[in-house]
This record gives C-alpha cells, structure tokens and sequence, in this order.
C-alpha cells in the first residue's frame, strides 16, 4: 500500500510571504536580525540560491543576501496553516499523521495511480487557497516516501513503485537515505560509497559499523521495510537544554535568572517522560569560547525545577570562572530512571507541597498548550533585560 510524505517548502518563510504578498520572490529569512545571536529557523527560495541554509548565523546569512528581510516569526500563524492543511486532508477521507509542523505522512490502501491523484489535488489546494507550496513523495515505505518528497524541490510530486526500486534510486546520494548525515555521508563517501547503489554493494564490514548488513539496506532501498530506529521507543538516556545569551554577563542575579529557567526547562521535560535524575551537568561558554562542564551526582532523585535550583546554584558557584563573562548556559540531567520507582524525595513541609501541586497544574497548561504559553518570573526578568 502507498505510503506518501507532504513536505512544506520553505514552510516559515513561505507562510510569511503568503501573509504579506509584497515578499513574494524576496529573500526572505525567518529569524533574529542580522546582528542578534539565533540562527535562521527558514529562508525563502530566492535566500536559498544565495546559500542560505536553516541553522546558519543571521551575520552570515546577511553577507549572502544583502539587502534579505529578516523577520522574528509568528508561530501562531505557522500553526494555523499547519491546522487548514490537516484539516483538508482529513476531509479528504485520507488517513493522516502529523509527523512536524510541516510535514504529514499519509498511508493509503488504494493504488499509487489514486494516491498520486488526491495528493496532487492537494497540492493545488494548498498553492491556491493558502498561497503556499508542498513537494510530495509516494512510496512502499515511509522511509522511501521522505527520500522522494526530496528529489524534485520545491512543488514537486515524486513517485516510487515497487517495480521501479531499488533501481529508480541508486544513483542518488547516500546522504538521501534517512539516518544518513553530513558526516556519515562523509564517512562513506571516503570509503567509496558515494551514492545509495554503491551502498547495496559496500563491504560488510563497513555496513557493519553503522549497525547494517545488506539484507537490511537491500531490503529498505527496496521498498520492503522502514529504517527501524531501535532506541526510539526507549526512555531517554539524559535530558538537557542550553540557551546563547542576548547579551556578555559575569552578573550573578543574570546567570541566577538563566539557571533557574533552565531548572524549570528540563524539570516540565524531565516530568513529561516520567523519569527522574540523579546526575547533574552544567556547561558554560564564555566571551572567548572557552567552554567549561562539571558535573556532580545528586544525593537523592530530583524532578522538579525547585530541588535542581538547589544544586545547580552551587554548582555554578563552586567550579566556574569569576569574573568572566558568560556567553552561553546549559544544564542537563542524566542517570535517569522511571519516577514509578518511586525514588524522587517527597515534599514534607506545606512549601515544598505547595511548589510540587503548582507543577503539576504548570505541566498540564504546558502538556496542552506548549512549553511557550507558560513562562516563570525567572523568563520574564531574562526577557526584560533582551528588551533594555
């Protein structure tokens, strides 16, 4: 049965274009402004034949495209053409799932013939109505899918048939095949494996490293099976969230305010997965790079924002420069286990009651809405201060 992939092209830069048409065919670029310190989160076709990428500096990707338009984002908006385009194709009678904000895979029990034909209609509903473009790729498997909605961009519609695999394919690139980044690719192509037939052909032994054989590649490159993630349905090894600073600090009420937001971070994420920590990391970076971690193991379980600040202070304290300032703070927790261990210390004064019931009424406001549609006071002076 036809597995099919819908990819937005451009998706943020392209929902913004569609709002103010006046953008249309402009570098457009989805981030911070040029001097700020966040990365471009989308750029626009025009930025893109500039050699733009998503995750780039907006500095550098200023010097590219002279003259871009830089916008901050307005997720709400991506959200609402996220929801029409579910919408359609549900009412489509299509069985859909909603793999990111821009992407849906769609599973289909008719022929490849019937599934081109709604999703093209699709397409043009989306260019029409929305004012957007998708690329979409059909396939036996949804690995296979998601390597042809890649091959024609953007507003493409790439099928692949049983009868046409794994030959249709083999002389794409390795890095096509999901699973397969920048430097695996490297990797590979050092080896002598430049393109996905020459991986049906590589030495095992080099197969083996990446924990394949060739039964295995020869069967996804076929279209029999999926690239089967074996640690995606286990619990997380550790959890951890890091934030670049808007602005040089050696304050320590500034690097307080960050180190408690990133407590009440990871502590929602951390309780999101059932699980709680013993092993505390905190990480610093510096105005002149130089990066410093340490690292200690906790008396008892923690899982919530207040018993972590009581470390992670100290921490702070005890092992990092004086003096220096502060570019990027992280802070991560591992030696995890299952909260259903019953190991995390139980509140015992009416205080400490008082903070655990208001976690879990912020996790649930969270849970529903979003980690964006809650915020601490700790967020709020950390925002105050971008905004001086």
């Amino acid at each position: 049965m036809p597995k099919a992939l819908v990819d937005c092209d451009a998706f943020f830069a392209s929902c913004e274009q569609a709002k103010n048409p006046s953008l249309k065919g402009k570098m457009v670029l989805v981030s911070g402004p040029a001097g700020s310190r966040s990365v471009v989160s989308s750029a626009s076709y025009a930025a893109k034949k500039q050699g733009v990428k998503a995750g780039m500096s907006p500095m550098e990707a200023a010097r590219l495209c002279p003259g871009a338009v830089f916008l901050p984002g307005d997720f709400d908006l991506y959200i609402t053409y996220n929801k029409a385009m579910e919408s359609k194709l549900r009412s489509m009678g299509l069985d859909v799932e909603v793999s990111s904000i821009d992407e849906f895979y769609v599973d289909f029990v008719g022929s490849y013939a019937e599934a081109e034909k709604s999703l093209r209609l699709f397409g043009g509903w989306v260019e029409q109505d929305l004012g957007i473009t998708v690329s979409i790729g059909i396939a036996p498997t949804r690995t296979l899918a998601k390597l042809a909605s890649e091959i024609v961009k953007p507003r493409g519609l790439t099928v692949l048939t049983p009868d046409r695999l794994p030959d249709s394919i083999v002389h794409l690139g390795v890095e096509r095949l999901l699973g397969i980044g920048k430097v695996t690719a490297q990797y590979l192509r050092s080896r002598g494996v430049p393109t996905l037939g020459s991986l049906l052909s590589a030495p095992d032994k080099v197969l083996s490293e990446f924990g394949y054989d060739r039964d295995t590649i020869r069967a996804v490159l076929g279209g029999v099976c999926d690239i089967v993630d074996d640690e995606a349905d286990m619990p997380p090894k550790s959890v951890s969230s890091r934030m670049t600073l808007a602005f040089d600090t050696d304050e320590k009420e500034d690097i307080s305010h960050h180190l408690r937001f990133l407590c009440d971070h990871v502590s929602w994420r951390l309780r999101r997965e059932c699980m709680c920590a013993k092993v505390m990391t905190v990480t610093a970076r510096y105005d002149d790079f130089s990066t410093s971690t340490r690292s200690r193991t906790l008396p008892y379980y923690v899982s919530y924002a207040q018993q972590m600040v009581e470390f992670a202070l100290p921490l702070w304290d005890a092992h990092f420069k004086k003096g220096s300032r502060l570019r990027l703070i992280g802070l991560g927790l591992s030696g995890l286990i299952p909260a259903s261990a019953g190991v995390v210390e139980t509140p015992i004064l009416p205080g400490d009651r008082a903070w655990q019931d208001m976690s879990k009424t912020m996790d649930e406001i969270r849970n529903r809405y979003g980690s964006k549609k809650l915020f601490t006071g700790s967020y709020l002076m950390i925002d105050s201060k971008r905004r001086t």
